[in-house]
């Protein structure tokens, strides 16, 4: 075998060991990528009056339970902007959330959901709802919904 030869197979075993060793004693929902399987959906419930509701939902579609570490009680957030982009209302204003960890588990084929209702009256006009999860490491599960409130 030539140099460059045996120099890719000790290459490639180098990597390989590599990458057992960054996994070993890691859970099995850190083993699955779950921004392919884990699906994060925002839709409207209701959005003919001044207070439109929503539902956010987390589905485990995966084969192994999924679980989320939140630092405080508070489980969620979200931010209500007008067309300008003006914050007109964020969940945890106003609120104090306890500071205890807490784990939440969604079985496979399971789900998650949040029923969101706005909590200030809206005028007329157009809207978007920035959600998203509190627990560590979940920034690809954030998603935006527009409405309009007649």
């Amino acid at each position: 075998m030539t140099f460059w030869g045996k120099f890719v197979v000790l290459l490639i075993i180098v990597l390989s060991v590599g990458f057992l060793l960054l996994n070993i004693g890691k859970e099995s929902s850190d083993k699955v990528n779950t921004s392919e399987f884990v699906a994060a959906t925002l839709t409207i419930m209701s959005d003919k009056h001044e207070k439109p509701s929503f539902m956010y939902k987390i589905t485990n579609n995966t084969s192994a339970p999924l679980t989320f570490e939140f630092p405080t009680s508070q489980q969620y957030e979200y931010v209500v902007r007008d067309e300008q982009g003006n914050v007109i209302e964020k969940y945890s204003d106003g609120k104090m959330f306890l500071q205890v960890l807490k784990e939440v588990t969604i079985q496979p084929n399971k789900y998650l959901s949040y029923k969101i209702e706005l909590e200030k009256e809206m005028k007329k006009g157009k809207y978007s709802l920035e959600i998203w999860l509190k627990a560590k490491g979940t920034d690809h599960y954030k998603r935006t919904i527009s409405f309009v409130v007649d």
